[in-house]
């Protein structure tokens, strides 16, 4: 049974952005690998080959807001900007693999008692939002590459 994808326009819609033809365009590049991280690049190619007059200015200003309006997450990656699909619920905290830029979501969220601590302590400070990303290898990386402990 094939599963049905999200409608570009509509969650644009639900976010409170116009569905401008660039948007659903991108949208629909990130719904094809929502795992993937992508440089801005390689998201204005892919638009390019079916709306050739959109420029990249156009498709780095709406990274910006998509990313502002909670649809996609900026991730830092090799001093670079890359791009992914931001899931439904989900808490931003990454497993990133340096071959192939693979994402997956940590299993569980490592700052939640930390986070607990520092509204309880003395010290004033009230967390309202926090990321974690570890860099290594993915599985099938490790295999290509015959990595065991690269470490």
């Amino acid at each position: 049974m094939k599963t049905k994808q999200a409608d570009p326009g509509n969650t644009l819609k639900m976010k409170g952005l116009k569905s401008t033809p660039a948007r659903r365009l991108m949208l629909t590049v990130f719904l094809k690998e929502k795992n993937r991280l992508y440089k801005p690049l390689e998201i204005f190619d892919q638009i390019r080959k079916t709306e050739p007059g959109v420029s990249f200015s156009t498709v780095y200003r709406n990274l910006e807001s998509l990313v502002s309006h909670g649809i996609i997450e900026k991730i830092t990656l090799e001093g670079a900007a890359r791009y992914k699909l931001l899931a439904e619920n989900t808490h931003r905290h990454h497993m990133i693999c340096l071959l192939c830029h693979k994402t997956e979501p940590l299993p569980y969220c490592p700052v939640k008692q930390m986070e607990e601590m520092l509204k309880n302590s003395q010290c004033g400070f009230w967390p309202v939002e926090h990321r974690v990303e570890v860099y290594g290898y993915c599985k099938e990386c490790r295999k290509f590459k015959a990595l065991e402990n690269p470490g």
